[in-house]
């Protein structure tokens, strides 16, 4: 028992560079776990608060540190169903939002909840290759903001420096780049998070999993200002 208690801690505690790794579950793979949590929402009336990446306060403290205002232009990767879009064009009042996702269930879950705006204000894009279509697209650019709210958890090192690259081609100058992810902090909780997610990826959060953010962004590209944001309501550590 002595000799398996050691190997767990092993298990638990190896950093095994998580956050470099080549994602266990591949884009296909994220498209149909997503395009299954848009059915499952529609079915139970909303997303679950358990399966959301933030609580609600984390998520508006966020959008405080981003400074977006009312005559903010703003592109979002992957707004899943909507969460960030509610706080943007609802609260705020950003007069023009574009985003960009991969599922289509999740496209259409969001054009249900938002087509009033979607008519006025609000433009929502799917792809199955996000950062391409962010590249070759003519129909976006001229943006103040873009927001990456848990995506780049779920995207490979390579994949995150290309869309780091379609996104400093659309953001004005001196725009802001906005991109939150699980904190790698050193802890009980991350390190035994870690371990389920090399064994479940899918089953927590589609693969959203902490990396080190910093390693992937060019600091001759971004001028890096991070912060971290303790979340008292979301499940993940």
């Amino acid at each position: 028992w002595l000799l398996v208690a050691l190997l767990l801690a092993l298990l638990v505690f190896q950093n095994a560079e998580l956050d470099m790794s080549v994602l266990a579950c591949g884009r296909t793979s994220l498209q149909q776990a997503y395009d299954v949590r848009a059915y499952l929402a529609r079915r139970l009336g909303g997303e679950p608060s358990w399966l959301a990446p933030c609580g609600d306060a984390a998520l508006r403290r966020i959008v405080e540190r981003c400074g977006p205002g009312r005559n903010s232009s703003v592109l979002e990767l992957g707004f899943g169903q909507g969460r960030l879009l509610q706080t943007l064009v609802r609260e705020v009042g950003v007069q023009r939002y574009d985003g960009v996702e991969l599922s289509e269930g999740q496209l259409n879950a969001t054009a249900r909840l938002f087509h009033r705006e979607v008519a006025d204000r609000v433009q929502l894009y799917q792809s199955g290759d996000p950062a391409d279509f962010m590249w070759t697209s003519n129909a976006l650019g001229g943006y103040s903001h873009v927001f990456a709210l848990f995506v780049f958890d779920a995207m490979s090192a390579e994949d995150i420096r290309e869309a780091l690259r379609s996104m400093h081609e659309l953001v004005d100058e001196g725009g802001r780049l906005c991109v939150a992810a699980l904190a790698d902090r050193p802890s009980w909780g991350v390190a035994l998070y870690k371990a389920a997610w090399r064994t479940l990826p899918l089953l927590l959060g589609g693969g959203r999993r902490p990396i080190e953010l910093a390693r992937v962004v060019d600091a001759a590209t971004w001028a890096e200002a991070s912060s971290y944001i303790d979340d008292t309501d979301g499940w993940p550590p």
